[in-house]
């Protein structure tokens, strides 16, 4: 019986290896794969313009975690280096918000749950450089930030939107547009109250309220797939096996030992009776520890750390690890 138990046990962990499998080829796209690498190729080189339309291409072929995080990392080294040459540039910072944010909002996945804390960092830098925007007003009214349209009212999230003065205009057919300057403070929401009048009444006059955001997680992890980081599904269920495996050889040996100890009697055909019903579940008490043990050992080593890598710049981050990019 406890045989059959130890098969099963085997069948069930042959099982969630195909599991794993699966899951570390849910972006297996080989074209996307190679864009992919290209764009994290051209990273390293700091080529981080050519690199973005690298990964933009990808996701034109595919949205993914993976794509839009890419995207949303050479967008925040673009930021970061136009800040620097003193040319700063709040779309970059506005994009870069976006894409990791949507990035984190993907459905939750192998490549995801292995870097979703290194992009909640990077999200909480980014928004260094970001505040929200939230409007209510007038019902389908169309939001414009710097001449780019956000939306449309009433919006289903607050913007992000980068640090600093821009336009903000709202309009839609038959009423006044609105038409002002707003100033965003990184981790503040401003409150803009749009409600437009009717195309011969009076221009509109927004209401305008600055208030500190509250603070919160980039993105939380949803409740049922949260895990802790030190935790891995695949690296617990191998050692299980391991330390499964050599108790069920253990249990094996010791029946073989006392086949052993039963050959005792002076009549030989009186071993071999004794010996025979000991020997074979011992010998497959053996067999299937070893094979249980091998299978946990495999299982530890495809769930191998995986690593980010920095290139010099704080901000320059690309996604690497060992077998999967």
């Amino acid at each position: 019986m406890l045989t059959v138990n130890v098969m099963r046990s085997l069948l069930a962990a042959m099982v969630l290896m195909g599991s794993v499998g699966q899951a570390r080829a849910e972006d297996s796209n080989p074209e996307v794969e190679g864009l992919i690498r290209q764009g994290i190729k051209l990273r390293e080189q700091h080529q981080e313009d050519q690199a973005l339309a690298v990964f933009r291409k990808a996701y034109g072929l595919e949205r993914s975690a993976r794509t839009l995080a890419h995207m949303g990392l050479a967008e925040e080294q673009l930021a970061a280096a136009a800040a620097k040459a003193g040319l700063p540039d709040a779309r970059l910072w506005e994009s870069a918000d976006d894409h990791l944010t949507a990035a984190l909002g993907e459905p939750d996945g192998t490549w995801l749950r292995k870097f979703r804390s290194g992009l909640q960092g990077e999200l909480t830098k980014v928004r260094l450089h970001t505040g929200e925007l939230s409007i209510r007003g007038t019902p389908g009214a169309v939001v414009y930030i710097a001449g780019l349209e956000r939306g449309t009212l009433p919006l289903p999230v607050p913007l992000r939107v980068g640090a600093g003065e821009a336009n903000l205009q709202v309009s839609t057919p038959g009423r006044q547009p609105l038409n002002t300057t707003i100033r965003v403070v990184p981790g503040q929401v401003l409150r803009v109250e749009a409600q437009l009048e009717p195309a011969d009444g009076p221009a509109p006059r927004p209401v305008l309220t600055q208030q500190a955001g509250v603070p919160r997680q980039a993105v939380a992890p949803r409740a049922d797939t949260a895990e802790p980081a030190s935790w891995n599904a695949s690296r617990v269920v191998g050692w299980s096996l391991v330390a499964a495996g050599t108790a069920s050889a253990a249990v094996g040996a010791l029946l073989l030992r006392n086949r052993d100890s039963e050959c005792h009697a002076s009549s030989n055909q009186m071993c071999v009776q004794l010996g025979r019903p000991s020997s074979g579940p011992g010998w497959a008490f053996i067999g299937g520890g070893a094979a249980a043990a091998a299978l946990g050992g495999v299982l530890i080593f495809v769930s191998r750390d995986v690593q980010v890598a920095a290139l010099p710049s704080p901000h320059a981050f690309v996604l690497t690890a060992k077998g999967t990019l």
